[in-house]
């Protein structure tokens, strides 16, 4: 900034009040704006004189009504110092002291220049901060890889009003009727990833209702970011992690943590619960690669995390599992929350590897069931 620049700054930081502005001197001139700016800044002034001194509301109203016309009069001056001071070099606090000298008609827009302005100064940096949070999965260094994508378990067929489950079981599923298997509680709540050196959180890249999101490849889906506690948009997940931060802290190199951060403020489902902030581990992963649930639940046990709920079935049977889940008021064996499904694991030699989720709201579109064929009925109706 050149010395005259300086000059007109200084000027205007001393009559715009801005606290820490350094003293007043008499070296280069004063900006064209200047007597606009001591006429507004006067006008002010007279105006808490008067109501410190207990003068009458009609005279504070007189002079309240002579500085909107002073401020209606030096519109474009003010305005104009307010965009030079917005650009890059200038000062941002000077110019919103400067806006306070406005109408507020103009005042409103100008608020949003700034503030397009700011954005436009820090977009680089944020650019900068959000690329280094991301997580290259594909890099073998990391030992880390993306939450895996979970079948569902009933077979379905036909897409939006016409989208139905049957009930059998989705080949892609990889379970068969008479599997042992793992039911595991699937827990609503905002899906998070831990190693001992950082806490992440998968996004998707296509926005709700891009036609390629499903058929784009995962590693082009999605990405893996390390989750900054200083943003005020992760506050709610941050509370749930914390008390198991120093659990995480010690997981072994390698070694990848997945659970639900839950919460009030983070599912609907337990708002009335304000005391449930917490996580759920359902999954761990070993240099890029899912361990087993049996080593899950001994991980979970070793480092102590709290692990979701779960039980053995012997025998898996669809049709007692189907009337199980519809069941009224089925909720979580941790909290007295509506459970949102189960997620079945494989639990024997050959089917180690089978995993897929069947939540409750199913059920409405499920074939041959009450809820289903209403469901069924309420989409003829919509033809």
């Amino acid at each position: 900034m050149s010395k005259g620049k300086q000059a007109e700054l200084a000027w205007l930081r001393y009559y715009c009040a801005i606290e820490g502005a350094p003293p007043l001197t008499t070296e280069g001139a004063p900006p064209e704006s200047l007597p606009a700016v001591v006429a507004i800044s006067s006008a002010g002034s007279k105006i808490r004189a008067l109501k410190d001194g207990g003068a009458a509301k009609e005279a504070v109203d007189t002079a309240v009504a002579a500085q909107a016309l002073l401020k209606k009069e030096h519109a474009a001056v003010i305005e104009a110092e307010v965009k030079r001071l917005l650009l890059p070099g200038g000062d941002e606090a000077a110019a919103k002291q400067l806006l306070c000298m406005l109408p507020p008609s103009r005042k409103k827009a100008m608020e949003k220049a700034a503030k397009k302005a700011r954005a436009a100064r820090e977009a680089p940096a944020a650019a900068a901060a959000a690329a280094a949070r991301i997580i290259d999965v594909a890099d073998p260094a990391n030992r880390i890889c993306n939450q895996r994508k979970i079948q569902h378990l009933l077979a379905s067929s036909g897409t939006g009003t016409a989208f139905r489950y049957h009930p059998r079981l989705s080949a892609a599923a990889g379970l068969a009727e008479g599997d042992a298997a793992f039911l595991t509680e699937k827990w609503d709540g905002t899906t998070v990833q831990a190693t001992r050196d950082f806490v992440a959180k998968r996004f998707d890249n296509f926005k709700a209702g891009d036609p390629r999101k499903h058929a784009a490849p995962e590693e082009q889906r999605y990405r893996l970011e390390r989750l900054d506690w200083g943003d005020n948009a992760h506050r709610e997940i941050k509370r749930a992690v914390a008390p198991h931060e120093g659990a995480l802290g010690r997981l072994a190199p390698g070694l990848c943590a997945f659970f639900e951060a839950v919460g009030p403020k983070i599912q609907a489902r337990y708002r009335h619960l304000p005391s449930s902030h917490g996580i759920r581990v359902f999954d761990f992963a070993r240099d890029g690669r899912f361990v087993g649930w049996r080593e899950t639940v001994s991980l979970a046990a070793e480092y102590g995390l709290p692990l979701v709920a779960y039980e053995e079935v012997p025998a898996l049977s669809l049709g007692a599992l189907l009337e199980r889940l519809g069941q009224p008021n089925l909720t979580y064996a941790g909290a007295d929350a509506a459970l949102e499904g189960w997620v079945l694991r494989g639990a024997g030699a050959a089917n180690a590897a089978a995993i897929a989720k069947v939540r409750v709201e199913d059920l409405e579109k499920l074939v041959g069931s009450a809820a289903g064929g209403g469901a069924a009925r309420a989409g003829e109706q919509r033809k």
